[in-house]
């Protein structure tokens, strides 16, 4: 079972979030998107975080509607609430579900990326004879 994590935004309670298979497959058929194209650093947003609210809180609270949700949210955001206590209580909520895993910052990296060279990384600019453009002739002749 997985476990849930509070999420206060003022109301009477705080609101359980508790994820599981259930709670992500409703919420990725809502957005149309899988997990991990909903929580990629372009995707959050507004919608993503009222329906991840709703989405971990419905198993408490069966009343509880993307709407709502947003409702709830909204208030706290006008009473001086914090968007980023309420990203990283969903985070936590997430990483207890054990469906999600705490990624190390360096792994989102593309590691294509960091095999790509340009012309220019070849150059010394200490070297008096070296001209950048070697670099990049002999690049071609090696093709």
């Amino acid at each position: 079972m997985a476990l849930h994590v509070e999420l206060d935004l003022g109301a009477k309670k705080p609101l359980r979030l508790r994820y599981n298979i259930n709670a992500f497959s409703d919420i990725e058929r809502a957005m149309g998107v899988g997990l991990s194209g909903l929580i990629s650093g372009d995707r959050v947003g507004l919608d993503t975080i009222r329906m991840l609210i709703w989405g971990g809180a419905k198993w408490a609270d069966p009343r509880m509607t993307p709407e709502r949700a947003g409702m709830l949210l909204q208030r706290f955001i006008d009473n001086g609430g914090d968007l980023d206590v309420v990203g990283t209580t969903i985070t936590e909520a997430m990483f207890a579900s054990g469906l999600v895993d705490k990624e190390d910052p360096d792994d989102n990296e593309d590691p294509d990326l960091d095999t790509l060279t340009h012309p220019e990384d070849d150059f010394n600019p200490d070297d008096e004879d070296a001209d950048p453009n070697d670099a990049e002739a002999e690049e071609n002749e090696n093709e």
